[in-house]
């Protein structure tokens, strides 16, 4: 039978792919392995046959300590043809992105690196990944006979995951690396995994010194959770560049995430997509309270909280574009109030007519809380910007 096969140096990972990947073999008829190499290799054997694996391919020979990208793909590339692999998905992280096309070589095989879903359509699979900076997601087709496909550390989870048989391989390479370690030495400064952290508290340009960052540190701290940031900030060496969230970093999926500082660009969205609540986003320009897709509290219903937010970032937008035809002449602390006002009597007219006739026990809590504060909070933020503005001038207002 033709095979799956999976591969990350990273356990965690590999346990990833392979619940996805069985669920993707069993739409293509495929029997599912796993390859693990290096230190450790024989004892993770057991958690990839949890995850899926039917076979389990393991070496611990010395020449795949440190995992070097040109050994792990003559490695890899000897199981694929021992096993019949007609697919291999590999773990997209910092040495799979390296792994996979050097796979794909030896192999005549097509690859597709960073691969954010990957899904069976019409017998085939179809891979996405983000493209134009992640302003979008381009699908794409491998035709080749053998598909390389390296696929980013979220995008499927283990829970539910079905066992696989867990027939152990001991297999014995013929491969050699050329590349010399001349020396090891431990990264400087604290390392964090963004990929495992439950709750994350992420640091944007906001801050206007480095010294600000102690107040993340602190929020963090109280909610138990790892601080991360967006590019800017490793660019600035404020914080390491294992803690960037986005398209140039890790892809997260984490039960809680609040984002302090945070402008919402789309290089740095893609990487929160997977989380089940988006706390609160606090940006220089705003304050926008998210509810996601999956709060994991009976107090907020997933699909009220999702509708309440568009309506009041809605109702806020269009009645700005009236308000500013009528007070366009009006200092800005009276065109702030006048979106303020002319937005929340809107919303309240539709929350009326949606409940007519009014039946105060069963007014739907959810609404209106996420309303009430989702208007009041950015119509609180707005009228401090606009003073801002007007007392300082808008060169200082980011950094305030």
């Amino acid at each position: 039978m033709t095979e799956l096969l999976v591969y990350s140096e990273r356990v965690d990972t590999a346990r990833e792919l392979l619940a996805g990947g069985r669920e993707l073999a069993a739409k293509l008829g495929l029997g599912v392995s796993a390859l693990a190499l290096g230190p450790g290799a024989a004892a993770a054997a057991a958690d990839l046959a949890a995850a899926g694996a039917d076979t389990v391919y393991v070496s611990e020979e010395a020449v795949f300590d440190g995992w070097p990208a040109d050994a792990v793909a003559a490695g890899l590339a000897q199981v694929a043809g021992q096993a019949g692999a007609g697919v291999v998905l590999v773990g997209s992280t910092r040495r799979g992105k390296e792994t996979a096309p050097r796979l794909a070589q030896k192999l005549g095989a097509g690859c597709v690196t960073d691969v954010s879903s990957l899904v069976v359509e019409d017998g085939e699979l179809v891979a996405g990944r983000y493209a134009f900076g992640g302003a979008t997601v381009a699908r794409e087709k491998l035709t080749t006979p053998v598909k390389v496909f390296a696929v980013m550390p979220k995008t499927f989870s283990t829970e539910g995951a079905t066992p696989g048989a867990g027939a152990v391989v001991t297999q014995t390479f013929t491969v050699e690396s050329k590349v010399k370690v001349l020396d090891r030495r431990a990264k400087e400064g604290d390392v964090v995994n963004l990929d495992a952290a439950p709750a994350i508290v992420c640091a944007g340009r906001g801050f206007g010194a480095r010294e600000d960052l102690a107040l993340a540190d602190d929020l963090a701290a109280a909610l138990g959770a790892v601080v991360g940031c967006t590019k800017s900030l490793a660019d600035f060496e404020w914080l390491g560049e294992d803690r960037i969230i986005g398209l140039s970093g890790a892809k997260t999926a984490p039960d809680l995430y609040v984002g302090v500082g945070i402008s919402g660009q789309i290089q740095h969205t893609v990487g929160i997509t997977g989380a089940k609540l988006i706390g609160v986003v606090i940006s220089f320009i705003g304050l926008i309270i998210i509810v996601g897709r999956n709060p994991g509290s009976g107090f907020f219903s997933n699909v009220l909280g999702e509708l309440a937010v568009i309506a009041a970032s809605l109702s806020y937008a269009s009645t700005s574009v009236f308000v500013r035809r009528f007070l366009r002449d009006q200092p800005t602390t009276v065109l702030a109030i006048g979106q303020l006002a002319s937005a929340e009597v809107f919303l309240l007219a539709g929350i009326l007519l949606a409940e007519w006739p009014l039946r105060l026990p069963t007014l739907p809590i959810t609404w209106l809380s996420v309303l009430w504060l989702g208007i009041l909070g950015s119509g609180f933020a707005y009228l401090l910007y606009f003073y801002l503005i007007k007392e300082m001038g808008a060169s200082r207002t980011t950094t305030v």
